[in-house]
């Protein structure tokens, strides 16, 4: 038996006219890797460094709390219903080195 939701309306989704690359490294000292974009639509995140990448909004991400990670040559893709406009926060289990992030805007 299908679900039904007949109050229920889909979100627009507005598209991205321009994409920026955001060249930033990673380090076991958290930081912001990607500020606040109120225009952001929509990001994309390879972790292509050799360790797991730790992630967290609203503050610095640790190993043991942290809203998700990336293991070396994962990918996140932000969900377009509801793009996170706000800084990103990230380290790294160890060492340093960058990661592939892509920000769409409109």
């Amino acid at each position: 038996m299908p679900i039904s939701n007949p109050g229920y309306t889909s979100p627009s989704i507005v598209t991205a006219t321009v994409t920026n690359k955001i060249t930033n490294s990673v380090s076991t000292t958290a930081a912001v890797i990607i500020p606040a974009n109120e225009n952001r639509r929509g990001l994309t995140i390879l972790n292509s460094h050799t360790s797991i990448v730790y992630f967290d909004i609203g503050g610095d991400p640790t190993v043991t709390d942290y809203m998700f990670l990336l293991s070396p040559g994962n990918f996140y893709e932000m969900p377009l219903e509801i793009p996170f406009t706000g800084a990103i926060h990230a380290l790294t289990s160890a060492g340093s080195g960058s990661l592939q992030i892509r920000e769409f805007i409109a």
